[in-house]
């Protein structure tokens, strides 16, 4: 009963640690689909948080394994990162989501967002899910973990821009997707 109290906790921190604690319980039980699950219910609470992607990445690799010799290179080690930080790496998508519309602003910007009409936040809004719906259109059914990682970090900045506009209700949040 208090795990499910935690899970539903109003404070982001302590639902999505208990999220990050399922999926490394899943992990440990060798369920990868529910592992990968519960991380990604937790990067949508705090999509900033760095070890949360790489655990997601992990489980992700390991599921949906890149057909590229290259990456089929680092999968055997892949199994072994889990604390080595070597995954680091992997995070090289964020040319991907800016090549859209030039709608999410990388950095520097934030000081001047905070002044955004409502039309303004609509606009950059709108084009954030166009982003979205172009990468998961050229994925197809699956996406690949760069694709993911892309989609979650427009995720971040759709619901950072979503925040300055509390008229939006319901669908301010990365649970539009």
């Amino acid at each position: 009963r208090i795990a499910r109290r935690a899970l539903t906790n109003r404070r982001v921190g302590i639902a999505a640690g208990a999220h990050a604690s399922l999926g490394h319980h899943f992990f440990a039980l060798g369920d990868l689909e529910e592992s990968l699950a519960a991380f990604a219910e937790a990067l949508l609470l705090t999509p900033e948080d760095s070890v949360l992607r790489r655990d997601y990445e992990i489980v992700y690799r390991l599921l949906y394994p890149d057909p590229t010799p290259e990456q089929q290179g680092d999968q055997p080690s892949a199994k072994n990162e889990e604390g080595s930080g070597e995954s680091q790496q992997l995070p090289d998508p964020a040319p991907e989501p800016s090549s859209g519309q030039g709608g999410v602003p990388s950095g520097g910007g934030e000081g001047g967002e905070e002044g955004l009409s409502p039309q303004e936040l609509e606009q950059q809004l709108a084009a954030i899910d166009t982003q979205v719906d172009e990468i998961r259109a050229r994925a197809g059914g699956v996406l690949s973990a760069r694709e993911a990682l892309a989609i979650l970090e427009l995720l971040e900045e759709r619901t950072r821009l979503a925040a300055q506009n509390p008229m939006r209700g319901v669908r301010s949040g990365p649970g539009d997707y």
